[in-house]
């Protein structure tokens, strides 16, 4: 004989792979806008690398032409140099990678994200009951016509799109009863990518410190 709760726990395990499924998809997007921009960063560190070794060769050009100048002086003003080259090289990689995102979560690419998204949320049949997606106003404004087609021709009931004061670009996604949301708004991506990128600028000019040492 079935228990009287056996219904209620087999739907408590849908729901979970729901979520999962939909977890799972939104992280390989997530990974994808990631990797994108870590191809552009790699552009720009070689570039950096290229600067700083461009700056400790006319270092060394002063040193020689300036025998009674103070090292000490001149290593200050490497080491100054250097902290002001990678504050703006920091300044610009966050700017990119903000402008950049803003351009890849707009148009038919940010539809194309949201389906694919939404789709990963809502493989079974009842999965996508209480589906909402928070995004800004100028982005929920700018959803076409054609998109809210393709969206109810694969999901069988509707999904809320509602605005978020917070969010500039991107979205976030998930069930309204359980308030949690998958991010891929700009704010959280951006700050994810610019972390990464800052451990790397850190190498870098760590690396190119430790060089001027080995020169003085």
């Amino acid at each position: 004989m079935k228990r009287a709760d056996e219904p209620e726990i087999k739907l408590d395990g849908l729901i979970n792979k729901i979520k999962s499924e939909g977890i799972e998809e939104a992280n390989r997007q997530a990974e994808e806008i990631i990797k994108e921009g870590e191809k552009k960063a790699d552009v720009l560190i070689d570039e950096a690398k290229k600067e700083v070794e461009s700056r400790l060769e006319r270092a060394a050009h002063i040193i020689e032409e300036k025998e009674q100048a103070s090292k000490k002086a001149i290593e200050l003003a490497a080491r100054d140099s250097l902290l002001s080259l990678k504050e703006s090289l920091r300044k610009i990689l966050e700017s990119l990678v903000k402008s950049g995102f803003d351009q890849l979560m707009s148009g038919e690419a940010l539809e194309d994200l949201l389906l694919k998204t939404i789709e990963g949320w809502s493989k079974n049949k009842d999965s996508d009951s209480g589906l909402e997606v928070l995004l800004s106003e100028k982005e929920r404004n700018a959803l076409t016509d054609t998109f809210m087609k393709r969206l109810s021709d694969h999901l069988k009931a509707g999904v809320e799109f509602k605005v978020h004061p917070d969010i500039k670009s991107g979205f976030r996604v998930g069930m309204q009863a359980d308030h949690m949301h998958y991010d891929l708004s700009d704010e959280y991506v951006s700050e994810l990518l610019v972390a990464h990128l800052n451990k790397r600028l850190a190498t870098v000019f760590s690396d190119m410190k430790d060089e001027m040492k080995k020169q003085g």
